[in-house]
């Protein structure tokens, strides 16, 4: 092939290239660039959220929306921050599982699923999944 049609169609595969980046990041920016925040709308959901202090262990509800605000507004990097707690005021509250079945509140698992319940076994992700497949 002719070097100035190779320039041509490369200068052409550039230009479409840049304009479907384009064309992507408008698309996944509608929510107002929040990373979907404003999909979580205020009082719709709750994320149960666990003291870490060694001499409190309070376990309290928080808005959804509410806990990823904060977590947006606090984070350091990768590092998710706590929250304070109601009852001791410590910055030491971190997102917990809480058992619909038999109430334990339980660290997210890191390996299978992540409510899988260390009491009971139950775990809804588990549920919905055999649903879909039919079991």
């Amino acid at each position: 092939m002719e070097e100035g049609k190779k320039k041509m169609i490369m200068i052409g595969l550039i230009v479409v290239c840049i304009a479907a980046a384009i064309i992507i990041t408008v698309a996944t920016q509608r929510d107002g660039g929040d990373g979907g925040l404003n999909t979580i709308k205020p009082g719709t959901a709750v994320v149960w959220i666990q003291c870490k202090s060694p001499n409190c262990g309070e376990v309290w509800q928080m808005d959804k929306r509410d806990y990823y605000e904060y977590i947006e507004k606090y984070r350091a990097g990768f590092v998710v921050p706590g929250i304070p707690c109601p009852k001791c005021g410590e910055k030491e509250g971190y997102k917990v599982e809480k058992c619909p079945k038999c109430g334990t509140v339980f660290e997210p698992q890191t390996s299978g699923y992540s409510d899988k319940c260390p009491n009971c076994g139950y775990s809804a992700m588990e549920e919905l999944r055999k649903k879909a497949r039919g079991d």
